[in-house]
């Protein structure tokens, strides 16, 4: 159950990658961007794409929707086609919608569920950079930098091989998110239409 929840999140139904990147010259600024994240982002409300690509497929799967966020903890995570599916993270629990069911987790209710939250959060607002269960390298071009997370323990090297996140130099916030899988799969995420500290209704955090 706790892996499908990660699943879930991730790997619903291209692997594409940022091109020109090379090897951050400066990591301590890289760091320094990322870290600012969390405190300049109060908010986040955006489009989503998602290409999920499988080794065993010739085309990916393509996913739509809306995602939100909100400090402190609060998340919603929004499919609306091909599927109906929503994923909400607020006041310490994890809430999901499929196929007109609902099901309720503790977000703390053990160290996978904690390790999911804590994963998803700080994928969002750049607060992974200081996990120390993941190792970490900086990649940058012109307008974008890319923060490469290995994890270390095997505990989430079983279903998250690598998490790969890439924020607008300029503007200060993510654009994608590119995860491979434990089977080397890959999920791309792209954010688009992305509103920073603008007004968030508190009720998207609570219903479903």
């Amino acid at each position: 159950m706790l892996k499908y929840i990660w699943l879930s999140v991730f790997l619903i139904p291209h692997l594409g990658l940022s091109q020109n990147l090379t090897p951050c010259k400066n990591p301590a600024q890289a760091l320094t961007i990322f870290q600012e994240i969390n405190t300049k982002n109060q908010s986040l409300a955006c489009d989503f794409i998602q290409h999920k690509h499988f080794s065993f497929m010739d085309k990916p799967l393509i996913s739509e929707g809306k995602f939100y966020y909100q400090q402190q903890e609060n998340l919603r995570w929004e499919y609306q086609t091909p599927i109906k599916y929503i994923l909400i993270v607020s006041d310490g629990l994890i809430k999901i919608s499929e196929d007109g069911q609902t099901k309720e987790y503790s977000a703390n209710a053990n160290v996978l569920f904690k390790t999911i939250k804590e994963t998803i959060m700080g994928c969002v607002n750049g607060s992974i950079v200081n996990d120390p269960k993941y190792t970490t390298q900086f990649y940058e071009n012109e307008n974008e930098l890319q923060l490469k997370l290995t994890p270390k323990g095997n505990d989430i090297k079983d279903f998250m091989a690598e998490i790969n996140i890439y924020v607008n130099k300029h503007k200060g916030h993510i654009n994608k998110l590119l995860l491979i899988d434990g089977a080397k799969d890959s999920t791309e995420i792209i954010f688009e239409n992305i509103e920073i500290n603008q007004p968030i209704e508190a009720l998207l955090f609570k219903k479903l």
